[in-house]
């Protein structure tokens, strides 16, 4: 019951300081989470800016969330992501949870969410990101999704 729902985001722009750099690569991974009714839409994208310098990478991880206005009767959202990162060993950039409730007190508007950003000699990448929604003001998640987007740099 998947469906594609049209929705105009732009990735992070980077630019890097070092002349012999290679220009930035952007993954996307976009998902809806709803039905065919866009009001009915959980829509969600997970992105990594991926930015080869001469000796270290660049990486930016962000998101977007939005709800169409009849998507779930939630009363709380959280938003987790981290990325794994590949080179002579696998390492995790820290997992940071924000709240989302903002997108459903703001049907049809999209959150921007701002989650790492540094510097990896890695090569390769998967960015992992979870949404929890929360129902009748309970601390405990009652709905959880997730979407990867890999990233390759050799």
């Amino acid at each position: 019951m998947l469906s594609v729902i049209a929705v105009a985001v732009a990735a992070l722009s980077l630019t890097s300081t070092t002349a012999n750099a290679s220009p930035p690569e952007a993954y996307t991974a976009c998902q809806d989470f709803g039905y065919a009714d866009p009001a009915q839409a959980i829509f969600a994208c997970n992105f990594i800016d991926w930015v080869p310098g001469p000796s270290m990478n660049t990486i930016q991880h962000s998101g977007t969330i939005q709800f169409g206005p009849n998507a779930t009767s939630a009363t709380g959202c959280k938003v987790t992501a981290y990325v794994t990162i590949n080179f002579s060993s696998t390492w995790k950039t820290p997992k940071v949870t924000r709240d989302c409730t903002k997108a459903l007190e703001n049907r049809y508007s999209t959150l921007n969410i701002w989650f790492w950003g540094g510097q990896t000699s890695g090569s390769s990448g998967v960015g992992q990101m979870c949404i929890d929604l929360y129902y009748n003001h309970s601390s405990s998640s009652g709905w959880q999704r997730c979407r990867q987007t890999g990233v390759s740099y050799l």
